[in-house]
């Protein structure tokens, strides 16, 4: 995906999963662009809204995440 953005280009990426804590996912991201030599600054990140209530961060019912990035190089 890093290959075919410009310079500041707007990024996003989500999970709709459990089994990939956010953690995980953004060192992914984080990984990926390194591995392209591409720089990013996280701009904004969350969760899934009210409608889907979780118990805590470790719980199968926390599943949907999202991580939005500003492509700098």
């Amino acid at each position: 995906v890093f290959q075919v953005l410009q310079k500041n280009s707007v990024v996003c990426f989500a999970s709709c999963t459990h089994y990939v804590s956010a953690q995980e996912f953004e060192s992914t991201i984080v990984e990926a662009a390194t591995s392209e030599r591409r720089h990013l600054k996280l701009i904004d990140t969350g969760i899934q809204a009210l409608d889907h209530p979780f118990v805590n961060f470790n719980d199968k019912s926390y599943y949907l995440k999202y991580f939005v990035y500003l492509l700098l190089e």
